[in-house]
């Protein structure tokens, strides 16, 4: 009988936190819709640290396609790394199969871009735990 009652407690266990992480997604696709405009790009190998008009790189998150549209402005090709050129890209977000990193991975166009999250009203796109880039990006 104690067997039924833990088997029982178990399932109930496991489905909050299924629910939980729908309801996290659900959220997180609201908060993501719409216009994130770049603002920094850091890290990399050689350490980048560099900022841009909030009008020169914009990205367009539209989440009942799954489609991000970028118009990428920037006049200035000695920058080491802006993100996409202007285009239409499909995107995926997924939970992140390594849990310590984050909670969320971003795949644009068939690239895994890194973990995502949004904090304090910033969108942030974070491959710095391989060497890569750190954008953000305000509404």
């Amino acid at each position: 009988m104690k067997t039924i009652y833990k088997t029982l407690l178990l399932l109930l266990v496991l489905t909050q936190f299924s629910c939980n992480d729908d309801e996290r997604n659900d959220n997180f696709e609201n908060q993501i819709n719409g216009q994130w405009r770049l603002t920094k790009v850091a890290g990399g190998l050689v350490g980048i640290n560099h900022t841009f008009d909030p009008i020169t790189i914009v990205w367009t998150f539209n989440t009942s396609n799954n489609t991000v549209t970028i118009v990428n402005n920037n006049p200035d090709d000695s920058i080491i790394y802006d993100g996409f050129e202007t285009g239409v890209y499909e995107y995926q977000i997924e939970n992140n199969p390594v849990s310590n990193l984050c909670d969320d991975v971003i795949t644009i166009d068939g690239i895994e871009m890194g973990c995502i999250d949004i904090v304090n009203n910033k969108l942030v796109i974070d491959q710095s735990f391989s060497d890569g880039f750190q954008l953000e990006f305000i509404e």
